[in-house]
């Protein structure tokens, strides 16, 4: 496997202000800003991530008020690389 690399999955029911929460997670570069999910949430009953284990993922480049900058997952795809669904 390749190393793994630290993304984010927003927490849909956690807000911060007008900001949601992102929870970092480790996964697997696949190629360009392609990534798949191999952390395990730990508690799915109390947080819940916008993508889960397994998910094939397209990240940007985002940045946190701080100025830090980090990969951020906004867009689910398919084995064909086909969006299937987009975070809002």
């Amino acid at each position: 496997m390749e190393d793994l690399v630290e993304i984010y999955v927003s927490l849909p029911d956690e807000k911060e202000g007008k900001h949601t929460i992102c929870e970092p997670v480790k996964a697997e570069h696949l190629r360009g800003n392609l990534y798949r999910i191999v952390s395990e949430n730990a508690d799915p009953e109390n947080e819940r991530w916008e993508f889960q284990t397994g998910d094939k993922v397209r990240c940007k480049r985002s940045r946190f008020d701080d100025g830090t900058i980090f990969l951020w997952a906004y867009a689910k795809m398919d084995d064909e690389d086909r969006m299937v669904y987009r975070s809002k």
